[in-house]
């Protein structure tokens, strides 16, 4: 399937000018090939509509029309490609619907966690987001430099770790006994490689494995129980795109924390990761 690419202009979001590359999946099947063309000319034409509001407009159809095809592949079966989330997340944000972006790239990155313009997206949005509310600098070290290991389970990670260290202490047991620099070196390498792969699983158990929510709903307010009268937890409604951690569901309300503090929203203002 052949790959088209459009490089996008400059749209301001939250007093951030981020210019993204934005290009077309080619990894779609024959029938939603009409629907991808038609998102990719109706975005073009919103980079060369020079009416803000009708830009916003184009913008936004854009942005539903991939939608519709993620919609789509997942009802008949099938996995969209990382390039078609990347696509709609470029898309959303464009409409100025940063939750929704969020939520695009980051299923993006579950599927292809080293995309690179997913990770500097992802990054240069969160930026725009107030200190308070922004996703951990901790998480996000261990997304960049750890990508990686979302590639293996979790039984071939500890197999990785585990034939590292074998390997290793055999290699620096054979140095000692055959008085080789060689393989000493080369065992206490892999003895320090393996070292680093342990890092992820350690940053893990400090951190959640608990699902999470993106905030993609306007006034979407923290408050103290289960209820609309119940008082709110912050000064201001969480903004679009906050990342929060569940804690638990009740009815139409999710328990989430953020900043270590936690407090409930109602579900219909939040999309939940899985």
């Amino acid at each position: 399937m052949k790959e088209r690419k459009v490089i996008q202009s400059n749209l301001s979001v939250r007093l951030l000018i981020a210019l993204l590359l934005f290009s077309t999946t080619g990894s779609v099947v024959a029938d939603d090939t009409a629907q991808v063309e038609r998102a990719v000319q109706e975005y073009s034409a919103a980079l060369e509509e020079t009416q803000p509001d009708l830009q916003l407009q184009r913008f936004g159809l854009a942005e539903q029309l991939f939608r519709q095809v993620v919609e789509t592949t997942v009802a008949a079966g099938r996995r969209p490609s990382a390039q078609l989330y990347l696509n709609l997340g470029n898309a959303a944000l464009q409409a100025r619907h940063v939750g929704a972006a969020i939520v695009a790239w980051r299923r993006g990155l579950d599927l292809e966690p080293g995309n690179s313009l997913a990770l500097q997206n992802l990054s240069a949005v969160r930026a725009t987001l107030p200190e308070s509310v922004r996703r951990n600098e901790f998480d996000e070290l261990s997304d960049t430099l750890f990508f990686w290991t979302a590639s293996f389970s979790t039984i071939q990670l500890q197999l990785l770790t585990a034939g590292l260290f074998l390997a290793g202490a055999m290699f620096v047991s054979a140095g000692i006994i055959r008085s080789s620099v060689l393989w000493r070196n080369m065992g206490v390498t892999m003895l320090l490689i393996w070292l680093v792969s342990l890092i992820p699983t350690v940053m893990n158990s400090f951190g959640t494995q608990q699902p999470e929510a993106v905030v993609t709903g306007a006034d979407c307010v923290l408050r103290s129980a289960d209820s609309e009268n119940a008082a709110a937890r912050l000064s201001a409604p969480l903004p679009d795109g906050t990342e929060l951690i569940l804690v638990q569901e009740r009815d139409r309300w999710l328990e989430v924390e953020i900043g270590g503090r936690t407090g409930w929203v109602l579900a219909s203002k939040v999309e939940l990761l899985r």
